[in-house]
């Protein structure tokens, strides 16, 4: 495990200092390069492959994100390629991305917005295959940023790269720089919190799409993950019900300090079933409430971490809880 807290000046300042704790901690860094307003990072982990990029009130970053924004962006492939093309796009465009396949330039990313002045602290956790930041990005309002590989339940997926995740909070298409919740489905085309690649034979695309509904637009991929978050604790259409939903809107406010810290399960629809493939290690869920922000707890000798999912007054009140020592 490797965990480092400090401030920004802002998200570019955000990124170098980002590049510098994956590259201690044993990352690759394949590239680190000025772009327009911002940098593009990519970096390397094995067979994961990481494509990073800052942006200060910037337009046009992805196919999905085409709104000026102010943060980081961020999708996952299965390579680099430092001669990709696209120009100032190719930063997404990497070999095996999320998005539209064939000689499409556009890949699909998640964003993490609002970062539009100096970050008051930042939180870096990482293990063996996963990382996660959260980014205060103005007193008490917080940005994550995260990517991984699922523990797998029993003999789910095949192949080397399933369960691999990668995934912000973000926006709907024209408010990039409001959030929805972390680890949660969304409300359609533009705001996919996350893409998880599972390798089903008959898909042609191999990332799936966190999202309670496919719309027309052609910015998710046409295929659905399932979350343990629901992007709305209130909401009764079963759309919109992550695999926590009624166990979360269930707890208490406050059990004495004693809310649960709960699996950070993840799945996907096939084309035959219902799949819940496994649980991000990293990372248990749970409501804020019962907690301080900033909150270590100990369990079974390790320390977790808990910080609210956007603040805590926001209406659904998540928190997540992020493993600091294993």
């Amino acid at each position: 495990m490797a965990y480092e807290t400090g401030s920004a000046t802002g998200v570019n300042d955000l990124i170098g200092k980002l590049k510098t704790f994956l590259e201690t901690n044993g990352y690759t860094i394949n590239s680190f390069t000025a772009i327009k307003t911002g940098y593009r990072l990519h970096v390397q982990k094995g067979d994961l492959y990481i494509n990073i990029r800052s942006a200060f009130n910037e337009t046009y970053v992805a196919q999905n994100q085409s709104s000026a924004f102010w943060g980081i962006a961020l999708n996952g492939s299965t390579g680099y390629d430092a001669g990709a093309p696209g120009g100032d796009l190719a930063w997404h465009n990497q070999p095996g991305r999320p998005g539209p396949t064939g000689t499409s330039q556009y890949g699909f990313v998640s964003v993490a917005g609002g970062m539009t002045a100096a970050i008051p602290s930042y939180y870096f956790f990482l293990d063996t295959d996963g990382f996660v930041a959260c980014i205060e990005i103005s007193t008490g309002v917080f940005r994550w940023i995260y990517w991984g590989k699922l523990t797998m339940f029993g003999n789910a997926g095949g192949n080397a790269l399933d369960g691999f995740f990668t995934g912000a909070v973000i926006g709907p298409y024209s408010y990039l720089n409001e959030p929805y919740n972390p680890f949660s489905n969304t409300s359609g085309d533009y705001g996919v919190c996350f893409f998880l690649y599972f390798n089903v034979p008959e898909n042609t695309q191999k990332w799936f799409s966190a999202v309670n509904a496919l719309g027309g637009y052609g910015r998710t991929t046409g295929l659905i993950a399932y979350t343990p978050f629901s992007n709305s604790l209130m909401a009764n259409n079963e759309n919109y019900a992550g695999y926590l939903h009624n166990l979360i809107r269930s707890i208490p406010g406050n059990l004495g300090n004693l809310s649960p810290l709960l699996p950070c399960f993840m799945g996907v629809a096939t084309p035959t079933r219902d799949t819940l493939l496994g649980h991000f290690d990293m990372v248990r869920l749970t409501r804020i409430a019962g907690f301080t922000t900033g909150q270590e707890v100990s369990l079974g000798g390790k320390t977790w971490k808990v910080l609210p999912a956007i603040s805590r007054t926001d209406v659904n009140g998540y928190a997540v809880a992020v493993k600091k020592v294993a």
